[in-house]
Order: structure tokens, then sequence, then C-alpha cells
């Protein structure tokens, strides 16, 4: 399973980078940006690496400032892949 590394807790500074672990084949990942609540706020498909910098709407929904969880997952041939929700913590505005 592909496991969120950064950023975890509490981030201060700009809009942070995501990055995960995958020790499988290539994927096309699928990032999920969520509430405090695990509601879903953004969804950002078509990445093929294993890092995403912020795209303008994700940088916008993290402007506010707030309690949110993240997660990536893919399809591969057989199965759908998803790593870990992970609290992320960024300082109102």
């Amino acid at each position: 399973m592909p496991r969120a590394l950064q950023p975890v807790g509490d981030c201060t500074g700009r809009a942070p980078r995501f990055c995960w672990d995958w020790q499988g084949p290539p994927l096309v990942w699928e990032f999920v940006l969520c509430d405090a609540e695990m509601q879903e706020v953004l969804r950002v498909g078509c990445v093929h690496a294993c890092e995403l910098r912020p795209t303008p709407e994700l940088a916008t929904a993290l402007q506010r400032g707030d309690y949110f969880h993240w997660f990536v997952e893919a399809r591969t041939a057989d199965r759908s892949v998803r790593s870990a929700p992970v609290a992320l913590a960024l300082p109102h505005r």
C-alpha cells in the first residue's frame, strides 16, 4: 500500500508539498484532501509521480488554514490501492 510521508501534523509557512511512498509499479494517482470530519474538499487527479506541489485550487483550499486529512489512491490492473489518511494542521490566516 502507498504510505503518506509528508506533510504530517502541524505545518507552518507556505502551502506544503505532498509526498508519498509506493513500492509498486508506476501508477496514476489521485490526491484527496478532506476536512477535519473526513469530508472530501478537493480531488486532484492524474498525478504521475509520488509527490504533488499544490495546484492553484489546492493552494486556495489550504490557504484558509484548518485541520485537514489527505490521502492518495490509484488503481492497479486488478485492485485499488489507497494510503491511510494523514492529519494535517495549517494555521488560520
